[in-house]
């Protein structure tokens, strides 16, 4: 990938952190305005090391250790030293917002997922035929009224019932997994 490529694309995969990484500095400096400074200053790093990115490894872990470094680089300078606190208050930071920020999305996908079949084993044999049909088989609502006798609008309302029933299915096991 020549160069202005690799370095646009790394900055399009950045700027889509642009909040995280801010809520993340503001967590170190407790100053929203200090917080943004930061994470405009760890950008310009970003645009000049970006050719030091690795393809394949996480681009919200590599800039969040920019803006780790810059946060503790602004700590510094505002206090002119840094306490133990300090250092220990911005590793716990930094550990909370990497654990919740890397699994929280992934565990969050997977018990969607297992309520989602859970809802699915749930719904009558005819209306899990036309939703597998539909997503699974990628068969247009034509196919599908064919198939099964009936008129094309019939199928496009089962469709939408059938998924707003899922949804609620699908939100309801959400609220029970979180008591």
């Amino acid at each position: 990938m020549p160069n202005s490529l690799q370095r646009d694309h790394v900055l399009k995969q950045a700027f889509k952190f642009q909040h995280a990484l801010t809520a993340y500095a503001y967590g170190m400096v407790r100053d929203h305005a200090r917080a943004e400074d930061i994470v405009q200053n760890s950008f310009l790093v970003i645009i000049d090391k970006y050719d030091q990115f690795q393809e394949g490894t996480s681009i919200l872990s590599w800039c969040r250790s920019i803006v780790r470094f810059k946060a503790l680089e602004e700590i510094r300078r505002f206090k002119k030293t840094t306490t133990m606190e300090d250092e220990a208050l911005t590793n716990t930071i930094d550990e909370l917002f990497q654990s919740r920020n890397d699994t929280l999305h992934a565990n969050l996908l997977n018990k969607r997922f297992i309520i989602l079949q859970d809802c699915l084993k749930k719904l009558p044999e005819k209306s899990r035929h036309i939703i597998e049909q539909n997503y699974l088989q990628n068969k247009r609502s034509v196919s599908i009224a064919e198939e099964l006798g009936m008129k094309i609008e019939a199928i496009k309302k089962s469709l939408f019932r059938i998924k707003k029933k899922l949804k609620e299915c699908v939100l309801r096991g959400e609220g029970a997994l979180e008591v």
